[in-house]
């Protein structure tokens, strides 16, 4: 196989702004991410573009 490829998609029935606002905050990742357990704005920042965040993530092997 010279050339593997695989393309999926999925329809969301929201707005893009809804969906923007979701996964653009940091603060939410823990509700989708099984790995994401805790994220949180540096310096009391949110959500804009050239903000900083801090992410905790844990796996079995490591946290």
């Amino acid at each position: 196989m010279p050339n593997p490829s695989f393309r999926s998609s999925i329809v969301v029935a929201r707005a893009p702004e809804v969906l923007y606002d979701m996964v653009s905050d940091i603060t939410r990742m823990g509700e989708w991410s099984p790995v994401c357990t805790a994220g949180w704005w540096d310096e009391g920042d949110g959500p804009r573009v050239g903000a900083w965040f801090t992410g905790h993530n844990e796996t079995p092997e490591r946290t």
